[in-house]
C-alpha cells in the first residue's frame, strides 16, 4: 500500500510548524487541511469495470484540495457485461461487502450508471483508517484502489506503519509568486519508511482546474406544483485579469430528485446541455424506479436567471403535502486554457478530473477549468401539495355513483 499525505500549513512560514520529525515519525506543533492518498490492489468482480464512491458530509474550501461534488452519497459504475442480472448481483455484493446499501434506482449518467442521495451516510472503511471524513473520493478500476480523502483538520502526530509506503507534504502557498491562476507550493517531503535520506526541500507549480469569482445565491419560492428556482450572481474579480483562458461561458449543474422534472421548453433564456434521468414527464413519482434527474445547463451571462421546476404527483398522504429537500446546483463559469497552459493542468497531482463521477467536470474536456460562486452549503426545500388519501376516497366514490346514473339514465331513456 502507498500513502500520499499532503498537509496545507495556512500560516506565511513553516518556522516552528514542524516539531520533531525522523525517519519514522512526523510531529507538528500545528494544524491545516490534509488530503489523505491511498493507493492499493483491488479486483473488482468480472462484471464490473470501474466504480467511484464520492461522498461529502461537509464543504471544505482550499485553493488547492479540489472536492466540488455535492452533498451525501453517490456511486457511478461502468458495467463489464450485458448481462443486466448478473451485473445488478455483483454490484449489489460489492456494496454490500463495502459497507454500503445496495440499490436499483441508477440513471444512465454521461458514461455509466449513476445514483445519488443528498443523504449523508454513516459510512466508515476501517480496512484503511477511513472514518468521519469531510469528503471521501474512491475509485476502484484496473486491478487497483485508490482512495482521497479531505479534512479540514489534519492530526499532529504521524508515524511509519509496516508494509504501508507512506510520504508526507508539509506545503504552504507561496503568495509572493503565486497567482489567481497559478499556485506555487513550497515545503518538504518526508517519506516515514525508516531510511536515513528521508526528508527533501520541494517546490513545485500548479495550476488548479477549479477557481473562484463570487458568490451565488439560490432559493426555492414555493409556488404550487410549479416551484421556482432563483438564482443572483454577485462577480468579485473579473476573468480577463486571467491571461491563461480563452473562451467563457456561464452553467448550472443540478441533481434533482424524482419528484421534480425540468421542461426543456420551459427553462426561458437557457439552454439544456445535458439531462440524464426519466424522462417521462407524465409519471407520478411513485411509478418512477430511479432517483432523480441529473442536470447541466448553459445559462445567460446576467446578474439573475429563474427557472420554473416541474412537481410530479406524490402518493396522497394525510399532510396533503410532501416536503422534498435536495442540494442547491452547483454555479460556475466554463473557460478553455489557452494551449500553451494544458501541461500544468493535467499535470496537476491534486486533480481529481475523471471520467466518470459526481463532478460537472466530467461533462467537460480536459482542458476546461473552472471559476465557481461561492454559497451556503445548506439544501433546498419545498412542499409539494398532494391529495388526501379521504379526498381521493371521495373523489373516486363520487365519479363512480355519476357513472353509474349516467349507464342508468342510459339505460332507463332505452
Amino acid at each position: 500500500i502507498r500513502e500520499r499525505i499532503t498537509i496545507l500549513n495556512p500560516g506565511s512560514s513553516h518556522e516552528g510548524f514542524i516539531e520533531e520529525v525522523d525517519g519514522t515519525h512526523l510531529k507538528l506543533s500545528g494544524t491545516g487541511t490534509v488530503e489523505r492518498k491511498i493507493t492499493g490492489e483491488y479486483k473488482l468482480p468480472d462484471s464490473i469495470k470501474q466504480v467511484r464512491i464520492q461522498m461529502k458530509r461537509q464543504q471544505v474550501d482550499s485553493r488547492v484540495f479540489q472536492y466540488e461534488f455535492g452533498s451525501g452519497l453517490h456511486i457511478s459504475v461502468v458495467p463489464n457485461t450485458r448481462d443486466e442480472e448478473v451485473f445488478h448481483q455483483e454490484m449489489n455484493d460489492f456494496l454490500d461487502l463495502i459497507g454500503l446499501p445496495g440499490s436499483d434506482e441508477w440513471i444512465m449518467s454521461y458514461n455509466s450508471l449513476y445514483y445519488h442521495t443528498p443523504e449523508v451516510r454513516d459510512w466508515t472503511l476501517e480496512e484503511y483508517g477511513i472514518g468521519r471524513e469531510s469528503a471521501i473520493d474512491i475509485n476502484w478500476s484496473n486491478g487497483q484502489v485508490v482512495i482521497k480523502t479531505l479534512n479540514d483538520q489534519a492530526a499532529k502526530e504521524y508515524q511509519q506503519e509496516t508494509g504501508v509506503k507512506k510520504e508526507i507534504g508539509v506545503f504552504l502557498i507561496d503568495d509572493e509568486i503565486s497567482t489567481k491562476d497559478d499556485l506555487v507550493l513550497s515545503g518538504v517531503r518526508i517519506e516515514l519508511m525508516g531510511q536515513e535520506d528521508y526528508i527533501h526541500r520541494t517546490l513545485f507549480h500548479i495550476k488548479p482546474r477549479i477557481r473562484k469569482i463570487g458568490e451565488s445565491n439560490v432559493a426555492l419560492v414555493s409556488n404550487g406544483m410549479h416551484p421556482k428556482l432563483q438564482t443572483n450572481y454577485e462577480h468579485k474579480q473579473d476573468l480577463d485579469q486571467d491571461v491563461d483562458l480563452d473562451s467563457c461561458q456561464k452553467y448550472q449543474y443540478m441533481t434533482i430528485p424524482k419528484e421534480f422534472f425540468l421542461d426543456k421548453y420551459q427553462i426561458g433564456n437557457s439552454q439544456l446541455v445535458v439531462s440524464f434521468g426519466n424522462l417521462d414527464l407524465e409519471k407520478p413519482s411513485y411509478l418512477i424506479k430511479e432517483w432523480g434527474t441529473e442536470l447541466l445547463l448553459q445559462v445567460p451571462n446576467q446578474l439573475a436567471n429563474e427557472l420554473e421546476i416541474h412537481s410530479r404527483y406524490q402518493t396522497p398522504n394525510s399532510l396533503g403535502k410532501t416536503t422534498i429537500s435536495f442540494n442547491k446546483p452547483i454555479n460556475f463559469i466554463a473557460c478553455d486554457l489557452a494551449k500553451d497552459e494544458e501541461y500544468l493542468l493535467q499535470n496537476n497531482p491534486f486533480d481529481n478530473k475523471l471520467s466518470i463521477g459526481a463532478n460537472f467536470d466530467k461533462l467537460f474536456t480536459n482542458k476546461t477549468v473552472f471559476y465557481l460562486f461561492d454559497q451556503p452549503h445548506d439544501q433546498l426545500q419545498v412542499d409539494i401539495p398532494n391529495a388526501r388519501p379521504t379526498n381521493v376516497d371521495l373523489i373516486t366514490l363520487s365519479v363512480l355513483f355519476v357513472g353509474v346514473l349516467i349507464i342508468l339514465k342510459k339505460l332507463l331513456l332505452k
